[in-house]
């Protein structure tokens, strides 16, 4: 019976990524996971398009490294739940060269929370990574300095999406950094489009969005 299921979960995956017709399984085919070894399995083997047939607790942060991946929540959630702040506390970290598209292709959104990261407790975005949201709740995250949801130097893009409930000493929900290293400056790009930011809160700073400082000298 689960297995059926699981094939029946993989048929409405397949139909929402794009369907599975000629010539075109290679390229969109779909991987259900249902726990957090068959997803980290997946996207170790460089899957393309993974697909959530349940809810996931992760016991560590979910590592996007050199990926070009799709993760389809489904209406279902990635979560870790942690009591005290790690400086590996993320949900997710998105580096090496990363390109990780999120989504929830079913009725309700789907969720990401639960991470107590120093910086960025939902996704942690370094410069050159890129990471796109739609359809997706981020609640619930917190970092001890910077971005209780998303820390980035990267790109981020979130179109459809909710953030709430996320806190930090400096920005509860989105923070663009800047670094710095021998080869330049690099600043983190956001590009927000119909989405709610409600219910976020910094001790210190924006509760909402921030962008840090470059100085020019």
């Amino acid at each position: 019976m689960k297995k059926r299921v699981i094939w029946m979960i993989a048929l409405l995956c397949a139909s929402l990524f794009g369907g599975w017709g000629a010539g075109a399984w290679a390229q969109n085919a779909v991987t259900p996971v249902s726990t957090e070894e068959e997803l980290t399995t997946a996207i170790g083997r460089g899957d393309a398009n993974i697909c959530l047939s349940g809810n996931i607790y992760l016991s560590s942060y979910l590592d996007i490294d050199n990926k070009t991946v799709t993760i389809d929540l489904n209406g279902h959630s990635l979560s870790r739940h942690l009591s005290e702040y790690d400086h590996a506390g993320h949900v997710i970290w998105a580096h090496g060269g990363s390109n990780l598209t999120l989504t929830s292709s079913a009725e309700r959104k789907g969720i990401i929370e639960g991470g107590m990261a120093n910086n960025g407790g939902a996704i942690h975005i370094p410069n050159g990574n890129t990471v796109s949201a739609t359809n997706i709740t981020f609640q619930n995250n917190s970092a001890l300095q910077h971005a209780g949801a998303i820390w980035n130097n990267g790109t981020f893009t979130a179109t459809n999406c909710t953030f709430t409930g996320n806190s930090c000493t400096d920005v509860g929900a989105i923070y663009n950094a800047v670094q710095t290293d021998d080869n330049g400056t690099y600043a983190g790009s956001a590009t927000l489009t119909n989405c709610t930011i409600t219910g976020n809160w910094g001790t210190t700073g924006a509760g909402a969005l921030a962008n840090a400082e470059i100085e020019i000298g």
